[in-house]
């Protein structure tokens, strides 16, 4: 065989597939998977940031400080836990409301200083931090209310109330605004769930 012609066989069964990659979409031809989540990509970002700064071997707090800021200027949405349909993990790192913040960086924290990063772990961490227990049963098993978010999370040892430490002192106070607010939720319509709430909220009231 010619070895000319054999080249130039190569040339254009060669440009033939070069020809036909132009065709093919950019997650094909780089290898990334077709509609990839991209909270874990965010996630992913801040491990290989945390694993960059070297963060696990600072403290909790310091860790804290640090991821936090690195969500600076991401805006701030509310009700962004509340979708239709079963209770389930809503993980969402591009937008937060004040407590999602807390939550989100307290579990991404927890998976560096345990050197566990990775993102099914950090969703573990985010149900652990979420739920009555760490276990979703339903929408009143969230923690609607940061003052038992705080309680649940001292039971679990993710987090130390240091109120009276700090020199706070007890007051009084009704627990009620989910139940006379009714209809600004609608997993509320559900009647099971709203009595599920108000018992919450009378152990709440002090």
């Amino acid at each position: 065989m010619n070895p000319q012609h054999l080249t130039r066989r190569r040339f254009l069964r060669d440009s033939s597939l070069l020809a036909s990659a132009l065709f093919l979409p950019p997650d094909f031809l780089f290898g990334q998977k077709k509609n990839a989540d991209p909270h874990a990509e965010v996630c992913k970002q801040k491990f290989d940031f945390a694993a960059q700064q070297g963060l696990s071997e600072k403290t909790m707090s310091e860790i804290m400080a640090v991821i936090g800021w690195t969500f600076l200027d991401q805006p701030y949405t509310a009700h962004t836990l509340e979708r239709p349909g079963k209770e389930r993990l809503i993980v969402n790192l591009k937008e937060f409301d004040c407590v999602t913040f807390v939550e989100n960086t307290l579990a991404l924290s927890r998976c560096v200083k345990s050197k566990t990063m990775t993102f099914d772990q950090f969703k573990k961490q985010l149900q652990l931090i979420r739920y009555r227990n760490g276990k979703i049963n339903g929408y009143p098993s969230r923690l609607h209310y940061f003052s038992d978010w705080i309680d649940d999370n001292e039971k679990k040892g993710v987090v130390k109330n240091v109120t009276r430490e700090l020199g706070g002192v007890e007051f009084g106070k009704t627990c009620n605004f989910m139940s006379t607010h009714r209809d600004s939720y609608k997993q509320l319509s559900n009647d099971k769930f709203f009595d599920a709430i108000k018992r919450t909220e009378e152990d709440l009231t002090c």
